[in-house]
This record gives C-alpha cells, structure tokens and sequence, in this order.
C-alpha cells in the first residue's frame, strides 16, 4: 500500500465512525482488492498486508490482535497483521499466492465497532446492508440465517457483487460482545467460491473473544 492510499485511507477513515465507517471499511477493501489484483506484485515472502506493513507470516496456529481481546486461526503460510493501520480493524489475514498466475489473494480481516446505547445490533446491520447495495453493481444478497461465533448470536451472510471486473463474494459473520459490534470478513471470487468457502467459513467461525 503506497503512502497515499494509507493517507487517503486514514484522512477519510478520521470522518466516519460507527455505521457509516463499516461501510466506508467494505469500500476500501474492495477499493485495495482491485489493487492486489491489477498489480500482483506480492511474492510469497512478502510481509506486507493491505493495511500496513507490519506483518507476520503464520505457522499454523492462532493469531491474536495487538491487545489480546480478539483472535482467529490463521492456516500456515497466511500473512498476519495483527496489528493493522486502519482504525477499527483488529485482525487481517491473506491466503498466500498460490501459484504465478494467482491474481486474487483470499483475506479475512476482523472489524469493530462500538455501539450507542441508541443503536441495536439489527440496525447496524440493516443499514450496512442497504449501503451495501447501493455501493457495488449488482449486489446479491444471496443468503442469511442465524448462528453463533464463539458461543456469541452471530447474523451470518453470503453475499455476491460486481467488482473491477470480477464477481466477487464474500462470508460475513456480525455480532455482539460488550456493546462493540464485530464484522468477520471474508473475501474470495465467485469463481473460485466452491473450492474456498469451506475453509473460509471455518476460519471465521475459529474467532475468539477474549
């Protein structure tokens, strides 16, 4: 990430809070997807994320974000950043590339938020959906359904869209600890869903609250 995509990134990150910076969040990351994809400059080694530049590369095990109150499971060989540049994300991890011609790194980053006591955990996610729908073409709410994460009432969704040329989509995981709202994030192509989603799903639901 060059200095001013972070500038950019964190200049406008400063004007939204709460609602509206998860929004702006899913934004940005699609915005630095395209990026991944159109330059695929990333080699194997190479430590930096999407978010900063202070990463790890996982041997296998679970990683925990810098104040130790969130952690995921992270499969060998992923780049970690536990502690990530952008405000409100706690944990981001990116498959590593798979081959020379992989374009697309898979990721799962960890977003929080705290919520008003004004503000339920529904309309949080009623209002994110329906920016979300007015932010990418041909938006595809493919699927909803009620589960957990780490024994916490989690909304689960699968979601579909048009991005830089590609159909991308994503597992999204949103619930509640302590009045922060947290949103698990994984991205992969529609293409490639069938052979990545098992694993992706396994991923965010391996987070823990500590």
């Amino acid at each position: 990430m060059t200095k001013n995509h972070a500038s950019i990134f964190l200049e406008f990150n400063s004007v939204f809070s709460g609602i509206a910076r998860l929004v702006f969040l899913w934004m940005i990351v699609a915005a630095f997807i395209e990026i991944i994809m159109a330059v695929n400059v990333k080699a194997e080694n190479d430590t930096k994320s999407i978010f900063g530049s202070n990463a790890n590369i996982s041997t296998g095990e679970r990683v925990y974000s810098s104040d130790k109150s969130i952690s995921i499971f992270a499969p060998k060989g992923w780049i970690v950043d536990s502690n990530p540049a952008q405000k409100g994300v706690k944990l981001f991890i990116q498959s590593p590339k798979e081959n020379s011609n992989d374009k697309f790194q898979e990721l799962v980053y960890i977003n929080e938020d705290f919520l008003p006591n004004t503000t339920s955990l529904d309309y949080y996610i009623k209002y994110t959906l329906s920016q979300m729908k007015n932010m990418y073409a041909n938006f595809s709410l493919e699927k909803e359904s009620d589960d957990e994460v780490n024994m916490h009432k989690a909304k689960k969704f699968i979601m579909s869209f048009d991005m830089y040329g590609v159909r991308g989509k994503s597992i999204s995981y949103v619930t509640e600890n302590n009045r922060t709202a947290y949103a698990i994030q994984a991205w992969m192509l529609e293409s490639t869903y069938e052979s990545w989603h098992a694993q992706m799903d396994q991923i965010c639901q391996s987070v823990r609250f500590h």
